[in-house]
């Protein structure tokens, strides 16, 4: 391994690691500190919060203007800014209300059976038509036509990037692109609901939920370089908005709100109104919105607190050498530290230390734990330098094929055709290690395949030595791939010991596999004839594997018995019986290992 300092960053008052790669996580109310105020603006007991643009908000059926009710149908009822006017939707009666300056200045009947929602986009007024998957454009004058039709049941939104249109569904959940007339599916995850998605840079945050029977589960996905990325499954998800402070998402069970990011995701909020309804910035505020009991909170970022506040647990690697903490901010603050065996803490983490200096630990876990002291500190940003002790490789698989089989890839192996499947069950009955996938070689080559694995995901090379009967002589150095061939004929036959060596950086690891080199036909080295052939044979090296025979004028060979019930072993006794009428036997004998001699007896 390549000793490289890492380094992570901390922003105190968020607390994010910048690795750059999306973390699985597990939704806890265990929230840690997160560097967000959650303030409530306004509450309505027993009801819920469908909308909020300036000082106008909607609570179930009702619409306030500056805390003043200035309509109200027992319908529901939803709001949109555009240009100078609040519209209002009212569902079912597909009526919209266009209201300014705290007053309703006229309506709008659509004449429209179930309209799912309205939408304000680049100052067009776009509705969704439930059950249809119809988007329509409509104008102040109550012009309405036909946009777009999905294969969809319901278009729950829309959104823009780089001059495209993104539309998104429910029944089944999918994004639909939308650019120059042409309409073409963007991204299918296999949910029923997506009701959120958003663009930054190259990272496109989604949101949805899936139905699972009875259950439904809550998904956030991210998007980016070619990677598709389940960040979160859990309790369904029915808001999220894309803020300058990160991507948010609101549950409806718990009340919980989480902020999302390429580098992981913390809960920022858990709020005793436990149905998140929507997240959206209005102005420069962020707010949110909820239901039983209907509330607007507003989330501000702080940048002064006054307090202790702690880290997620920071994993150093396999053998870690903490090195120092570097930090720049100001007033007067402490910093402490505490570290563990395992990624949770627990009963065996050791107590907090003050940091003086240095990280007195081995352990591979660690926590910190900022004190600031006045109300007025700051602590702009952390820098943990560790590097991580190096893992060494490990050889998982090591073995020789039998002559003209070959795996893997190296270069110097040339395949030929695949094993059909009685090629590998017949060598598989001969006790070899065959591998789905093998190929044939000529018949002379020997084949040696292995696997590695190493932790650390170092360079790996590759040596393989054979020992000469004296001493390890180098066969290949630097080998590329898998696999190599070498020709068994320019081997000495006989039992052989080869050698693979596997190093990184630092470390190095080895195996050693005996084979047997055998390239010679077993022999007939006697034999008597009376009513039966009784036959002696004998390998130099291999067991035998079969004898069979035939007469002058057969077709098939036929197999002969072996004295001792099996053939298993390098000399074998062997008969079987004689046809008086024929003048000639042919007897054949295969060897483990594939060599085969022929012999043609005379019988009379």
């Amino acid at each position: 391994m390549v000793i490289f300092i890492f380094s992570i960053i901390l922003k105190v008052f968020d607390e994010r690691f910048f690795n750059g790669i999306p973390k699985e996580v597990i939704v806890s109310k265990d929230g840690v500190y997160s560097g967000y105020k959650i303030k409530k603006l306004k509450e309505f007991e027993g009801k819920k919060c469908y909308g909020v643009s300036g000082d106008w908000f909607v609570v179930d059926g009702t619409l306030y203007y500056k805390d003043k009710e200035v309509f109200k149908k027992d319908e529901m009822l939803s709001i949109e800014k555009y240009k100078e006017f609040i519209l209002c939707l009212s569902i079912p009666s597909n009526i919209i209300y266009l209201f300014s300056k705290g007053f309703l200045k006229d309506s709008i009947d659509t004449g429209i059976e179930n309209i799912s929602g309205m939408q304000v986009l680049d100052d067009i007024i776009y509705l969704f038509k439930g059950g249809d998957g119809r988007v329509l454009k409509m104008d102040l004058k109550g012009k309405i036509t036909e946009f777009l039709r999905l294969p969809v049941s319901n278009v729950l939104g829309i959104t823009k990037d780089k001059n495209k249109l993104y539309l998104y569904t429910y029944n089944p959940g999918r994004v639909y692109e939308y650019e120059n007339g042409k309409l073409r599916l963007f991204y299918d995850p296999n949910i029923t609901e997506i009701n959120g998605v958003f663009f930054l840079k190259d990272t496109v945050y989604i949101t949805g939920n899936n139905e699972l029977g009875t259950n439904i589960e809550g998904n956030v996905i991210l998007l980016y370089n070619g990677i598709e990325k389940v960040v979160y499954r859990g309790t369904p998800i029915i808001s999220s908005y894309l803020t300058d402070i990160g991507f948010l998402c609101g549950e409806n069970e718990d009340g919980q709100i989480g902020l999302f990011t390429r580098d992981g995701f913390k809960i920022i909020a858990d709020l005793d109104d436990k149905e998140i309804i929507g997240i959206k910035k209005d102005g420069d505020k962020i707010l949110v919105l909820t239901g039983e009991n209907a509330g607007i909170y507003e989330i501000k970022k702080e940048f002064s607190k006054e307090g202790e506040y702690e880290t997620e647990v920071i994993d150093g690697g396999y053998g870690v050498i903490w090195g120092k903490i570097n930090y720049e901010g100001k007033g007067d603050f402490k910093i402490f530290y505490r570290t563990g065996k395992t990624n949770k803490v627990d009963s065996t983490w050791k107590d907090w230390e003050e940091y003086n200096g240095r990280i007195s630990s081995e352990d591979r876990y660690l926590k910190l734990k900022f004190r600031l002291m006045s109300g007025r500190d700051t602590i702009n940003e952390i820098m943990i330098n560790f590097n991580e002790k190096n893992r060494a490789p490990e050889i998982t698989k090591f073995m020789i094929f039998p002559p003209g089989i070959g795996y893997g890839s190296s270069q110097n192996v040339y395949p030929g055709p695949s094993l059909q499947p009685q090629d590998i069950n017949n060598l598989r009955d001969r006790g070899f290690d065959i591998l789905e996938g093998s190929y044939f070689l000529d018949k002379n080559k020997r084949c040696i395949y292995w696997e590695l694995k190493d932790e650390d995901n170092d360079n790996l090379f590759v040596k393989l030595f054979i020992f000469d009967g004296s001493r390890w002589r180098l066969l290949q150095d630097n080998i590329q791939g898998n696999s190599f061939v070498m020709d068994g004929l320019e081997l000495v036959e006989g039992y052989q010991k080869i050698k693979i060596v596997v190093y990184d950086a630092e470390d190095s690891v080895y195996k050693i596999l005996d084979f047997l080199n055998d390239f010679s036909p077993p022999e007939i080295i006697s034999y008597r004839i009376d009513d039966k052939f009784h036959g002696v044979s004998k390998d130099k090296f291999s067991e035998i594997w079969s004898i069979t025979y035939k007469f002058d004028g057969d077709d098939f060979y036929r197999k002969a018995r072996p004295e001792d019930g099996v053939f298993d072993d390098t000399l074998e006794n062997f008969y079987f019986p004689i046809d008086k009428t024929k003048d000639n036997v042919t007897i054949r004998i295969e060897d483990r290992l594939g060599n085969i001699k022929v012999e043609t007896i005379k019988i009379r």
